[in-house]
């Protein structure tokens, strides 16, 4: 039994090595404006996305809907690569929060 557990040690060391092993390193093809937006939201970082998105001159509405990286939308393309997904995804996918506040109570007033 003392065999079998170190061969199941072993295999599962070796397997978070391979797993480990295939972190996609990405690139930037060219210096174009998209590319940097694309290379800074992947990064994480959303104080330098939203500061990269405000000096392109495009509105955030406007980079995350015409916006493609390596031919996905922004918000896919961070999820499957980027760091710190869920603040940036959450930070960049704000534009259809919309807040209503409609007064349902009515004060009753008895005429006489």
């Amino acid at each position: 039994m003392n065999v079998f557990k170190k061969v199941v040690v072993m295999s599962v060391l070796s397997l978070s090595a391979v797993v480990s092993s295939q972190a996609v390193e990405l690139r930037a093809a060219d210096n174009s404006t998209f590319t940097q937006l694309c290379m800074t939201a992947v990064s994480g970082n959303r104080a330098a996305t939203h500061n990269a998105i405000k000096d392109s001159g495009y509105s955030k509405n406007f980079v995350i809907n015409n916006v493609q990286c390596n031919s996905k939308d922004m918000i896919t393309f961070i999820q499957q690569y980027g760091t710190n997904v869920e603040s940036m995804v959450k930070a960049l996918d704000k534009q259809g929060t919309h807040v209503t506040i409609k007064d349902l109570a009515m004060l009753s007033r008895k005429y006489n």
